[in-house]
Protein backbone atom coordinates (compact mmCIF):
# COMPACT_ATOMS: atom_id res chain seq x y z
CA UNK A 1 0.00 0.00 0.00
CA UNK A 2 1.93 3.05 -0.96
CA UNK A 3 1.46 5.99 1.04
CA UNK A 4 2.41 9.38 -0.13
CA UNK A 5 3.97 11.95 2.18
CA UNK A 6 5.42 15.53 1.19
CA UNK A 7 9.20 15.25 2.97
CA UNK A 8 9.09 18.62 3.56
CA UNK A 9 10.87 19.80 6.61
CA UNK A 10 12.14 15.94 7.04
CA UNK A 11 15.35 15.29 8.23
CA UNK A 12 16.96 12.39 6.16
CA UNK A 13 18.93 11.30 9.78
CA UNK A 14 16.09 10.70 11.37
CA UNK A 15 13.41 7.66 11.21
CA UNK A 16 9.89 8.55 10.96
CA UNK A 17 6.84 5.83 11.51
CA UNK A 18 2.65 6.21 11.09
CA UNK A 19 0.93 4.35 13.63
CA UNK A 20 -2.10 2.52 12.09
CA UNK A 21 -4.41 0.44 13.55
CA UNK A 22 -6.73 -2.10 11.86
CA UNK A 23 -10.01 -1.76 12.01
CA UNK A 24 -11.57 -4.39 10.00
CA UNK A 25 -10.57 -6.45 6.89
CA UNK A 26 -12.82 -8.31 4.22
CA UNK A 27 -11.87 -12.21 4.90
CA UNK A 28 -10.33 -12.59 8.56
CA UNK A 29 -11.07 -11.72 12.52
CA UNK A 30 -8.95 -8.87 13.93
CA UNK A 31 -6.59 -9.64 16.60
CA UNK A 32 -7.07 -7.11 18.77
CA UNK A 33 -3.81 -7.76 20.43
CA UNK A 34 -1.97 -7.26 16.86
CA UNK A 35 -4.05 -4.75 15.44
CA UNK A 36 -1.69 -1.66 15.89
CA UNK A 37 0.55 -1.56 13.31
CA UNK A 38 3.89 1.18 12.38
CA UNK A 39 4.55 2.00 8.88
CA UNK A 40 8.13 3.35 8.26
CA UNK A 41 8.11 6.52 6.27
CA UNK A 42 11.58 6.69 4.10
CA UNK A 43 12.37 9.66 1.94
CA UNK A 44 13.52 9.16 -1.68
CA UNK A 45 13.81 11.08 -5.03
CA UNK A 46 15.05 10.41 -8.38
CA UNK A 47 19.11 11.68 -7.05
CA UNK A 48 19.25 9.43 -3.59
CA UNK A 49 16.64 7.63 -1.20
CA UNK A 50 17.12 6.90 2.94
CA UNK A 51 16.17 3.62 3.44
CA UNK A 52 18.90 2.31 1.19
CA UNK A 53 21.65 4.71 1.50
CA UNK A 54 23.00 6.29 -2.02
CA UNK A 55 26.77 7.01 -2.42
CA UNK A 56 28.21 8.57 -5.42
CA UNK A 57 31.88 8.46 -6.12
CA UNK A 58 33.53 11.59 -5.92
CA UNK A 59 36.28 13.02 -7.93
CA UNK A 60 37.45 16.89 -8.44
CA UNK A 61 39.11 19.43 -6.59
CA UNK A 62 39.30 21.98 -3.66
CA UNK A 63 41.31 25.04 -3.84
CA UNK A 64 43.08 26.91 -0.34
CA UNK A 65 44.71 24.28 -0.16
CA UNK A 66 45.04 22.34 -3.31
CA UNK A 67 43.01 19.06 -2.22
CA UNK A 68 42.07 15.86 -4.25
CA UNK A 69 38.60 14.79 -4.09
CA UNK A 70 38.38 11.02 -4.54
CA UNK A 71 36.24 7.97 -2.74
CA UNK A 72 32.38 7.62 -2.31
CA UNK A 73 30.01 10.84 -1.39
CA UNK A 74 26.87 9.55 0.72
CA UNK A 75 23.73 11.82 -0.72
CA UNK A 76 20.66 12.14 1.06
CA UNK A 77 17.53 13.36 -0.41
CA UNK A 78 15.69 16.43 1.32
CA UNK A 79 12.68 17.06 -1.46
CA UNK A 80 11.81 15.86 -4.79
CA UNK A 81 14.30 18.05 -6.02
CA UNK A 82 17.02 18.19 -3.39
CA UNK A 83 19.45 16.44 -1.55
CA UNK A 84 21.97 17.20 0.78
CA UNK A 85 25.92 16.33 0.62
CA UNK A 86 28.88 17.05 2.94
CA UNK A 87 31.60 19.23 1.20
CA UNK A 88 34.90 18.17 -0.57
CA UNK A 89 36.09 14.74 1.73
CA UNK A 90 34.14 15.15 5.14
CA UNK A 91 33.09 12.11 5.81
CA UNK A 92 28.92 11.40 7.14
CA UNK A 93 29.67 8.33 9.82
CA UNK A 94 28.61 7.18 13.16
CA UNK A 95 30.56 10.11 15.12
CA UNK A 96 28.59 12.99 12.85
CA UNK A 97 26.96 15.25 15.15
CA UNK A 98 24.14 17.56 14.20
CA UNK A 99 26.49 20.13 14.45
CA UNK A 100 28.72 19.00 11.69
CA UNK A 101 26.01 18.38 9.51
CA UNK A 102 24.91 22.04 9.76
CA UNK A 103 28.47 22.89 9.52
CA UNK A 104 29.69 21.03 6.13
CA UNK A 105 26.74 20.19 4.40
CA UNK A 106 25.59 21.85 1.03
CA UNK A 107 22.05 21.27 -0.85
CA UNK A 108 22.54 20.63 -4.33
CA UNK A 109 18.99 21.47 -6.00
CA UNK A 110 18.05 20.15 -9.88
CA UNK A 111 16.14 22.56 -11.49
CA UNK A 112 14.11 21.76 -14.24
CA UNK A 113 16.09 21.82 -17.50
CA UNK A 114 18.68 19.88 -14.72
CA UNK A 115 21.16 22.67 -14.10
CA UNK A 116 22.22 22.79 -10.70
CA UNK A 117 21.47 25.04 -7.39
CA UNK A 118 24.04 24.82 -4.58
CA UNK A 119 23.17 26.46 -1.75
CA UNK A 120 24.22 26.42 2.51
CA UNK A 121 22.13 23.63 4.49
CA UNK A 122 23.79 25.64 7.71
CA UNK A 123 25.95 28.51 8.37
CA UNK A 124 28.43 28.52 5.96
CA UNK A 125 28.47 30.66 2.78
CA UNK A 126 28.24 29.61 -0.56
CA UNK A 127 28.42 31.22 -4.01
CA UNK A 128 27.94 29.35 -7.51
CA UNK A 129 31.02 29.50 -9.89
CA UNK A 130 30.74 29.03 -13.62
CA UNK A 131 34.95 28.27 -14.53
CA UNK A 132 34.55 24.87 -15.75
CA UNK A 133 32.42 24.57 -19.02
CA UNK A 134 29.35 22.23 -18.50
CA UNK A 135 29.47 22.14 -14.88
CA UNK A 136 26.88 22.85 -12.94
CA UNK A 137 24.83 20.36 -14.24
CA UNK A 138 22.97 17.00 -13.57
CA UNK A 139 23.20 14.27 -16.46
CA UNK A 140 20.52 11.72 -15.97
CA UNK A 141 21.82 9.69 -18.99
CA UNK A 142 25.40 10.17 -19.58
CA UNK A 143 26.50 6.83 -21.89
CA UNK A 144 29.91 5.59 -20.72
CA UNK A 145 30.83 2.47 -22.80
CA UNK A 146 27.64 0.44 -22.42
CA UNK A 147 26.01 1.57 -19.66
CA UNK A 148 24.21 5.04 -18.46
CA UNK A 149 25.56 6.98 -15.55
CA UNK A 150 23.57 9.28 -13.43
CA UNK A 151 26.46 12.42 -12.76
CA UNK A 152 26.40 15.74 -10.60
CA UNK A 153 29.03 18.26 -12.24
CA UNK A 154 29.47 21.02 -9.69
CA UNK A 155 31.12 24.09 -9.49
CA UNK A 156 30.99 26.55 -6.66
CA UNK A 157 33.26 27.75 -3.87
CA UNK A 158 31.98 28.35 0.22
CA UNK A 159 33.77 29.28 3.73
CA UNK A 160 32.93 28.01 7.04
CA UNK A 161 31.72 29.67 9.79
CA UNK A 162 33.95 29.93 12.74
CA UNK A 163 33.33 29.51 16.18
CA UNK A 164 34.56 33.30 16.86
CA UNK A 165 31.56 34.00 14.39
CA UNK A 166 34.31 35.14 11.39
CA UNK A 167 34.54 32.92 7.54
CA UNK A 168 37.53 31.15 6.88
CA UNK A 169 38.63 32.10 3.31
CA UNK A 170 36.86 30.81 0.23
CA UNK A 171 37.61 27.39 -1.13
CA UNK A 172 36.91 26.69 -4.52
CA UNK A 173 35.08 22.91 -5.80
CA UNK A 174 35.94 21.38 -8.80
CA UNK A 175 33.26 18.19 -8.92
CA UNK A 176 32.07 15.51 -10.68
CA UNK A 177 29.79 12.86 -9.21
CA UNK A 178 28.51 9.53 -10.24
CA UNK A 179 26.04 7.20 -8.70
CA UNK A 180 26.79 4.05 -7.34
CA UNK A 181 24.64 1.79 -8.82
CA UNK A 182 23.40 -2.00 -7.73
CA UNK A 183 23.64 -3.55 -10.81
Amino acid sequence: MPVKVRPLGLSPDSIYFIPLKIKSVSRYDVNEDKSDVLFRVTIENDYAEQLVPTYYVKSGTMTNPVTVLSGTKLVQPLDSNKVRMFIGNEIYGTLTTEADIERLSVVVQVNEDNSLTVTPYGSMEVEMLDKVNGYNRYIPDLVQGTSKQRVFYLNYRFRLMQSNGTFTAWREVEERLIRVEDN
